[in-house]
This record gives C-alpha cells, structure tokens and sequence, in this order.
C-alpha cells in the first residue's frame, strides 16, 4: 500500500519586502537631508521677534532701528541713518552734537518722551551701531547732567552706598555731586541722608532745582541677530516688573 504524502507550505519570506523598505527609508533620509539645508535658509530669512517692553525700566514704545552694512533703519522705513552722516564734522565734539541721528534724539526727547531706542544689531552693522550708541550715551551723559559744590566731604563707603542706592544716576568727587537725569522728590531726601551740613542740604536743593531745566534723558535697548536674518514684524509685552499706568521718572 503506497503513503500518501503531505506537502507542508512554508510561510512566504518576508525579505524582499523588508528589504525595498529599507531602500525606500534610506532614499527619504538622503532626500530630507539633502533638502533639509534649503528650508532651513528659506526658514531663517525672516524671523518674527518678540520683546520686553521697557526692558524691565520704564513703560515705553520702542523705535526699531536696525543695523546693517553702515545704516540704521527703522522697521516702518520712517528713520534711516546712515554712519557716513554721522560723522561729517570737522572735529569730534563737531561731529559729536551734529547728523541726522542727534537732531533724531533732540526731537525724541522733546516730543516722543514715552518711546525708546531699540537697535537690532546685525554682525555687519556694529560700526554704525557704536557711531550712534556713542553720539546717545555721550549726549545723555552731557547734557542730562547738573553739578554742585557741597563742601563737606564724604567716606568712600558712603559714596559706594549712595551710588549703589541710585545707580547711574549720581556721582561724586572733589567734594562735587553730579547727578544725571531729572531728579524726584525722594530722589533728593536719599541724597540729604548722606550729608549732615546745612550747606550740603541747600546745596543738593540747588541740584534739584537745576535738574528740573535738564533735557530729558532717552532710553535705549540692544539685540543682537545673525547676519542672514531679516526682520519681518517685532511683538511687544509688557515686563513683569510694570505696572499699567506707571511712567518714567
């Protein structure tokens, strides 16, 4: 009598499948990485930033001016500076208190006193962003200041305590307080607490009296952004610290 024999069915392999997937994996891999680059330099040519406003200092409204290639310009196109202008005097202290940029910070600080500067500082533009930074810091440090003679004579501690009470505000030397800025009413009650003479006191009245005629100091702040990036739209929020309504001394 003959067997009857049984045929057993092997399972199907699976390896061809596996191994075009792993082919059509490798491909999109070399495809991603090969296009990865060119949306990535697509993606960064315009950015949307996000700043503090006031800079955790005041509550004002900045004026964008960003630096490139020897020019300040504006988001909006209203202000452009460039840094050839700036520096046309025939001496430094010429060139110093004229251009485009310190009539600019004159009118600001008469007419637009709750706004600020904002310089957006590309790699390209940090000479004509120093020109400009200069021409403000020097002219914020010069013609924002008031002096008195007190006579009496202070410890260098206290002078350490004093300035460290106002920062950038006040200074002392040769028995003369300097102090930058419009002085408050309890700005000048922290000055009196460190001097005894009646002579010191009226003294420090007269520095207040004298800051009150004193031009408006203007604010500034500083961001620093690639060279590639270019600005499309800067949102604003509040800082912690301010409080709604709450001006700049």
């Amino acid at each position: 009598m003959r067997r009857v024999r049984q045929r057993v069915f092997a399972p199907p392999s699976l390896f061809p499948f596996l191994s075009v997937l792993v082919c059509l994996i490798g491909t999109l891999i070399f495809l991603a990485v090969a296009v990865a680059p060119t949306s990535l330099e697509k993606a960064a040519a315009g950015i949307e930033l996000e700043i503090i406003q006031g800079a955790h200092t005041h509550n004002k409204e900045p004026i964008i001016l960003e630096c490139s290639a020897g020019q300040a310009r504006s988001l909006d196109g209203v202000y452009s500076f460039a840094e050839s202008a700036e520096g046309a005097g025939s001496s430094f202290l010429s060139s110093l208190y004229s251009g485009p940029f310190t009539r600019f910070v004159e009118n600001l600080s008469r007419y637009d006193q709750q706004k600020y500067v904002l310089f957006l500082v590309k790699p390209d533009g940090l000479s004509v962003f120093e020109t400009l930074r200069g021409k403000l810091m020097q002219r914020n440090r010069e013609k924002c200041v008031s002096s008195v003679f007190v006579i009496e004579e202070l410890a260098a501690e206290s002078v350490k305590q004093m300035q460290k009470e106002l920062p950038g505000r006040v200074e002392y030397s040769d028995r003369t307080l300097s102090f930058y800025r419009r002085m408050s009413a309890d700005e000048r009650e922290t000055l009196r607490k460190y001097f005894s003479t009646s002579y010191a006191h009226s003294a420090i009245d007269r520095l207040f009296e004298q800051s009150q005629s004193t031009p408006l100091w203007v604010d500034y702040g500083v961001e620093l952004i690639p060279k590639n990036y270019e600005i499309k739209s800067v949102r604003q929020r509040e800082a912690p610290e301010a409080k709604k309504g709450e001006t700049n001394k």
